[in-house]
């Protein structure tokens, strides 16, 4: 689940609990002292409230300021890393070791390879996604993000890519889950080892 945590994030977890699923939260920082969706929430606080469900809490740059200079250079993007981690340890009291580049590591365009190896120096591992329901752009309908998911699930391995600010992917989670797993797919949180983790 990326560009976390949102007020919506607190019935993702209880949705979560009840599936007995644990998940990856690649979250950010920027304005989330008040919520998005709920501008009266603290949503800094839910990084806690992730971390002892058990879901991996993961780093998505501080601003995810794709258009407002996060690849203006390789400073610059390793700076908003540095801040997310800050904020994330102070919060959780773990530092992650794993990161998803807003809009995909092909945005970083020609900085992608040496921003890799400065995360290699830091220890983390980073990793794109093979699988979504399309709620990062334009999803208007319930039976337009399903389509969208069930169609793009077809490797034995799955990175599924969706957003905790979406209601619509709220609605179709259950039945998401319940397809892989009626698939055989077993469901687990990202960590540094997993096989689909670039290092």
């Amino acid at each position: 689940f990326d560009d976390g945590p949102y007020y919506l994030t607190n019935s993702l977890l209880e949705l979560l609990k009840e599936k007995q699923v644990k998940v990856t939260f690649f979250t950010i920082g920027a304005g989330k002292t008040a919520c998005y969706d709920n501008r009266s929430f603290d949503c800094t606080e839910m990084y806690k409230k992730e971390a002892d469900a058990g879901h991996t809490v993961a780093n998505h740059t501080y601003s995810h300021a794709i258009f407002y200079g996060l690849y203006s250079s390789v400073e610059e993007f390793m700076n908003q890393v540095q801040k997310q981690e800050d904020l994330i340890y102070e919060k959780t009291g773990t530092k992650p070791n794993i990161l998803r580049f807003p809009g995909g590591s092909r945005t970083a365009g020609s900085k992608k390879d040496a921003i890799i190896e400065k995360l290699r120096e830091k220890g983390y591992g980073w990793v794109d996604w093979t699988a979504q329901d399309g709620d990062g752009g334009d999803l208007d309908t319930k039976e337009q993000a399903w389509k969208n998911f069930t169609s793009s699930i077809n490797s034995n391995i799955e990175v599924v890519l969706f957003h905790d600010y979406d209601r619509i992917t709220y609605s179709i989670l259950p039945d998401a889950i319940k397809y892989l797993e009626d698939r055989n797919y077993i469901l687990l949180p990202l960590f540094h080892d997993s096989v689909m983790i670039n290092k």
